[in-house]
């Protein structure tokens, strides 16, 4: 077994419980084994980022739960399944699945956080808005806004040489968010949304949390 250095790290993934208190999960390993769990608490005040998506990136459904009404495909195949089954709709049944008063948000779309996001959870996307987003279009876009407004490095947890580097953007970012933390808020449409009221609820929901840190 290769010797490990007693300065060397591994990442642990930022959690939230039902009260929005950040904790780590990790494993027992070893006292020869000399790798530290390295986890990076966020800070309590929120500057709230919300992205809005592009009208016809946002996953809809019908009110009284009937049935999904619009859900943009995520890869080939369920572009071709879509495609055919735009086909056989008629205008008059477009009409209903396309009408603002009969449809709302769905917020249960598709949506997987990966494993080298280190600052968010699959759990925490959905609780934020991402399931109401479409994910092919969207969920790398809102990725790359989590890394490059929470963390210092392109590739969190990765070697220099596996092309790690240092954000360029990471000075200003700092320098306007001080001791704040910008989660990046998704919220879907069915209307033209009331950007002043999100932005309040957001932060809101975040400063009415336990002050656990």
């Amino acid at each position: 077994m290769t010797d490990v250095l007693n300065t060397a790290t591994r990442r642990v993934k930022l959690q939230f419980d039902k009260q929005g208190n950040p904790f780590f999960e990790s494993v027992k390993s070893p006292d020869s084994f000399k790798q530290r769990a390295l986890c990076v608490n966020p800070p309590h005040n929120v500057i709230p980022v919300i992205f809005v998506p592009g009208i016809m990136g946002t996953n809809l459904k019908l009110a009284d739960n009937k049935g999904a009404a619009w859900a943009p495909p995520n890869g080939t195949l369920e572009g071709i399944g879509a495609a055919t089954k735009g086909t056989f709709q008629d205008p008059a049944e477009r009409q209903v699945l396309f009408d603002p008063n009969n449809t709302e948000v769905n917020p249960d779309g598709p949506c997987q956080v990966p494993d080298s996001l280190f600052w968010l959870t699959t759990a925490e996307a959905k609780r934020r808005g991402w399931g109401a987003l479409h994910q092919d279009s969207y969920h790398p876009i809102l990725q790359q806004l989590e890394i490059s407004l929470n963390d210092q490095y392109s590739l969190p947890g990765r070697p220099q040489a596996h092309g790690n580097h240092p954000l360029p953007e990471i000075g200003m970012l700092s320098h306007l968010a001080g001791s704040s933390s910008p989660p990046p808020q998704a919220p879907g449409y069915n209307r033209p949304p009331d950007y002043a009221s999100i932005a309040a609820e957001a932060v809101k929901a975040w400063n009415t949390q336990p002050r656990a840190l």
